[in-house]
């Protein structure tokens, strides 16, 4: 692991904590995904918050800016948990912006968070190049970053990143899939949805095609479907073009529930074998009822712990781990009890 020491710096002004929803092409989108987690109103998207709370000032402690990937889903709701946990302890405050899936609004957020005077701003990236840029402002303003969840193409302008194990991620979900043709006496055949550019999802393709060449499964076509939605239109368009595969991976929970509706609509359920990662609740209830075949369980909330915990270290002058791996849990139906 890589390591960094850096100066402390102490700040003693008093810190503006605004509440306005950062935007994307002018517009503005709402802000803490789970509110009542956060110190703010719970302003909705369009709205700007109202003049008390952009005046609203605490005496004392710093303000942690955050940018969830998509604050609808569970995984990120519990990685604002996580940062919010760490920045109480110590006093502090959090401002969470929802980045709305998209490289564009993620990076306005970051530029958001910046002109509010945040003390550090935590980054739940979509993209390994693509927030860049914003980032170098953050660090022209004199703000650390940590880039969260994908890792940073460029080391030189985060103070740290941490993301789950997703290569071994998709590996295990893989090595289940050939474990369960094995048993059925079938030789397996798996579509698989992708999103390029994402070094998360890459990892896990990459961990669960080595998986798949390790096991003899045959890879019948691999296609761009991050979304539920644009992965529901792309599975419908893949089993139309190969009826016959009885594996889907998806390289997340939302993409895999998007895939189980159109192998659902097709009567292909629970024949062809699902898998998605992150552990989300609903994934995790058709396991049990035997619908989706498994899941693999991240920690969001020791993953915002950690992210929050690289600006401590930092400001303390402290010597600690550059970029950490946390590790993950498979789910099927042997341990989905354990896990609901």
């Amino acid at each position: 692991m890589k390591k960094k020491k850096v100066i402390a710096f102490v700040l003693t002004a008093f810190m503006l904590l605004s509440l306005a929803a950062c935007g994307s092409g002018g517009s503005k989108t709402e802000t803490a995904p789970a509110p009542e987690k956060t110190e703010a109103s719970s302003a909705t998207a369009g709205t700007e918050a109202s003049a008390a709370a952009e005046t609203e000032t605490k005496e004392g402690g710093r303000v942690l800016g955050l940018v969830l990937l998509n604050g609808a889903i569970e995984h990120c709701q519990h990685f604002d948990e996580g940062v919010r946990d760490i920045a109480a302890k110590n006093g502090d405050e959090v401002v969470t912006l929802d980045g709305a899936y998209s490289v564009e609004t993620i990076n306005q957020c970051i530029e958001d968070l910046v002109a509010r005077e945040v003390d550090g701003i935590i980054v739940d990236a979509l993209d390994k190049e693509g927030h860049i840029s914003s980032i170098k402002i953050a660090n022209a303003a004199g703000i650390p970053v940590v880039q969260s969840d994908n890792i940073c193409a460029d080391e030189s302008v985060v103070i740290g990143m941490t993301a789950s194990d997703n290569y071994d991620a998709g590996y295990q979900c893989g090595v289940d899939a050939a474990a369960k043709m094995e048993k059925r006496g079938e030789k397996g055949k798996a579509i698989c949805l992708e999103n390029p550019g994402a070094p998360a999802p890459e990892a896990r393709l990459e961990g669960f095609l080595k998986a798949c060449e390790d096991n003899d499964i045959e890879i019948l076509a691999v296609q761009p479907g991050a979304g539920t939605e644009a992965a529901a239109s792309t599975t419908e368009n893949l089993i139309q073009a190969h009826p016959e595969a009885n594996i889907c991976f998806c390289i997340d929970d939302p993409a895999a529930m998007g895939a189980y509706s159109s192998l659902k609509t097709a009567g292909m359920i629970p024949n062809c074998l699902v898998y998605g990662v992150d552990g989300n609740t609903e994934n995790k209830e058709l396991i049990a009822s035997g619908e989706i075949a498994g899941t693999v369980q991240q920690d969001p909330f020791l993953m915002g712990q950690t992210s929050a915990e690289f600006f401590y270290s930092y400001w303390a002058n402290e010597d600690y781990e550059f970029n950490i791996t946390l590790p993950i849990t498979f789910i099927n139906s042997d341990n989905v009890a354990d896990y609901l």
